[in-house]
């Protein structure tokens, strides 16, 4: 019954939020549809996942699937958000770097994401093969997924030393909407941390030790998995809304960049 009412909750809660996604993905453009679409995803995974549990609640298996997932799209969707970072506050970024880099990171988290998917479903269903292998499989899952998380933090480090070091010397654009995102990205590491941890615990417990308590906690599902998530989703959706002028700001900034190079050559001459 208390599951019942956990997976109700976040399928209302995920419902509301789902549309606030929609608007930051169409405000913030061409630019921001990393970070927003992956949003939106997650809030539709979240959606199903709730009535999943709720009408299947004897297929562990399925749920446990989706479960699995969902930490995937929350760190796309930071890392879309610094992507955009970059386009705004530094103009002399090498776009075709960022684009690689981008993509690599991209198969690096969907790589974790897929061996994890695939030693869950054979090691809940039953599947003809090793569980030593199958075990192997679901840790080097985690451990890519783990390695992508201290990418992203280094990734958001990093961009925020170029973004300071810009916006300290004027070189810069000097985009309030940008820092804004900027500061949400760092500020959600922490929780996807927590929720990454609580994830590669409760899959390795539940292969090895199936009769865990902590696997079968309420609480902790609670506290490590359901309020990080909410939390992160929060502040992606707060941060999107106020910086949901972005692009109108970015092109306001680089007009009145143009006209002051223009001015100066003309007073030069």
């Amino acid at each position: 019954m208390a599951l019942d009412s956990l997976s109700i909750a976040k399928l209302v809660i995920y419902m509301i939020l789902a549309p606030g996604a929609t608007y930051c993905l169409w405000k913030h453009g061409r630019r921001g549809f990393l970070a927003w679409f992956y949003v939106q995803v997650f809030c539709v995974l979240r959606i199903a996942s709730g009535g999943i549990s709720l009408h299947t609640s004897d297929n562990q298996l399925t749920s446990t699937v989706v479960n699995s997932i969902g930490l995937s799209p929350l760190m796309l969707a930071c890392a879309g958000i610094l992507h955009e970072v970059v386009h705004t506050c530094i103009p002399d970024a090498n776009r075709l770097l960022e684009l690689t880099l981008d993509i690599n990171y991209h198969g690096i988290v969907a790589l974790g994401m897929v061996l994890t998917i695939v030693a869950v479903v054979k090691l809940e269903s039953g599947a003809d093969g090793s569980f030593d292998t199958m075990l192997s499989l679901l840790k080097a899952g985690a451990g890519i997924s783990a390695l992508a998380f201290a990418l992203l933090v280094i990734w958001a480090i990093l961009t925020f030393r170029r973004v300071k070091n810009l916006r300290s010397s004027r070189k810069g654009p000097q985009t309030r909407p940008g820092m804004i995102l900027l500061y949400g990205a760092l500020i959600v590491l922490p929780f996807i941390a927590l929720r990454l941890a609580y994830g590669m615990a409760f899959l390795l417990l539940r292969v090895n030790r199936p009769s865990s308590a902590f696997i079968r906690s309420l609480a902790a599902m609670t506290v490590l998995e359901v309020v990080p998530e909410l939390i992160i989703t929060i502040t992606y959706l707060t941060v999107g809304f106020l910086s949901r002028d972005i692009q109108q700001q970015t092109r306001i900034m680089t007009r009145e960049e143009g006209t002051s190079m223009v001015t100066n050559v003309s007073d030069k001459q």
